[in-house]
């Protein structure tokens, strides 16, 4: 979900429980000795970040699906109202087909 390496993670789940998310931002790994720039990477900062981004694009979704499921009802209670099954099917006669009488018909010999 985060695309994160499990060994930062890792951090973040040694240190829990976290009352807050400002907690989790905090959360930091010392970068190894010799290491130049900073001595610690915010590891808690970029895994809330990420999951962020993931449930914005789940909530994208989901409000997509949600559209869909509403215009499918409208759509569906339209139909319903037409002599067409939801297969092309003349609701009123008995055919099983709506090309049946297109067909050439078959002579016997």
């Amino acid at each position: 979900m985060t695309g994160m390496k499990e060994a930062l993670l890792e951090t973040i789940t040694a240190k829990r429980p976290f009352q807050t998310i400002s907690q989790v931002r905090q959360v930091c790994l010392a970068k190894k000795p010799g290491a130049r720039k900073s001595s610690k990477v915010n590891v808690g900062d970029s895994a809330v970040d990420a999951v962020e981004v993931f449930l914005d694009a789940v909530s994208a979704i989901d409000k997509v699906v949600a559209k869909c499921e509403s215009q499918a009802k409208m759509v569906k209670g339209v139909m319903e109202n037409w002599d067409l099954d939801t297969f092309g099917h003349n609701k009123r006669s008995g055919r099983n087909s709506p090309l049946a009488d297109d067909l050439p018909q078959r002579q016997q010999a």
